[in-house]
């Protein structure tokens, strides 16, 4: 079982914060960001290595400081590593019909 991200408990009170920038996000021309987005985000590549004792005024500030650049860096890193991992099942699903063809 993974282990819950330290931030984690924090969430609920981010709310209006992750709002915040999902309007700022929306108005910036890209509507399909969604608050879970900004925060897995965050949680993935800003908070990899958490502070369990980090205060909620600094988990604010990081997710005011976010940039729709920082975002997209991440969004595009992330779906070049699923279409990776993506390719991998299928190579392993095609040997499965490799005698087929043979």
């Amino acid at each position: 079982m993974a282990q819950q991200h330290p931030y984690e408990k924090y969430r609920q009170e981010m709310h209006p914060a992750l709002k915040s920038k999902q309007e700022e996000f929306e108005l910036l021309g890209y509507p399909e960001i969604t608050e879970e987005d900004i925060w897995r985000c965050l949680i993935q590549k800003k908070w990899k290595k958490a502070n369990a004792e980090a205060r909620q005024y600094v988990i604010i500030q990081d997710i005011m400081q976010l940039k729709v650049s920082d975002y997209m860096n991440y969004a595009t890193t992330a779906a070049l590593i699923e279409g990776e991992s993506m390719k991998k099942d299928i190579a392993a699903g095609l040997e499965d019909f490799k005698d087929l063809f043979s």
